[in-house]
Order: C-alpha cells, then sequence, then structure tokens
C-alpha cells in the first residue's frame, strides 16, 4: 500500500475503528461509494451492487479494509537502526 492511499484511508480512521470495535457504522450512500471505491484500490476487486446494498456486507467491508489500514499504519518503518553510542557513559 502507497503512502498517497494510505492518506486517502486515513480521513476514515475513526469509522474504521468503529466498525472493527463496536460492529457499527453509520455512513450515507455518497460515503459508502467514496470507501468502495478505496476499497477495490486495496483488495484489486470492487463490491458487487448487492454487496453495496447489504448492510452485513457493508460492514464487513469496513471491517477488512480498517484491518489492512490498521496493519499496514502500524507496521514498523524499514531503514537502518539508529546507531547507538557506546561511549555515552
Amino acid at each position: 500500500m502507497d503512502k498517497q492511499l494510505l492518506e486517502e484511508l486515513s480521513i476514515w480512521e475513526e469509522t474504521f475503528d468503529r466498525a472493527i470495535r463496536l460492529g457499527f457504522i453509520h455512513l450515507s450512500a455518497s460515503e459508502f461509494d467514496k470507501i468502495a471505491l478505496l476499497y477495490a484500490k486495496v483488495f484489486g476487486t470492487a463490491l458487487t451492487k448487492r454487496q453495496m446494498k447489504c448492510n452485513t456486507c457493508r460492514l464487513k467491508a469496513l471491517k477488512d479494509l480498517g484491518k489492512r489500514y490498521f496493519e499496514e499504519k502500524n507496521k514498523p518503518k524499514k531503514g537502518r537502526p539508529k546507531k547507538i553510542d557506546i561511549d555515552a557513559e
């Protein structure tokens, strides 16, 4: 997942958290349409029309997307570890 996609998903962080922890969402159809586009970018497959109308399917999609988002967000950053100064004592 690239940095730009993570930024787009970060707008919905509170919604993802609520879906995962509480099993509850409250979104308008237009808001969910925006999330469905992000879902397609992340998973490479779009939600079907049936899934877009089904509240259980919508909640599952948000939970899946939220889990993936939090995994990527909390992933340790790559790079060289900081140098430890042994002579500091």
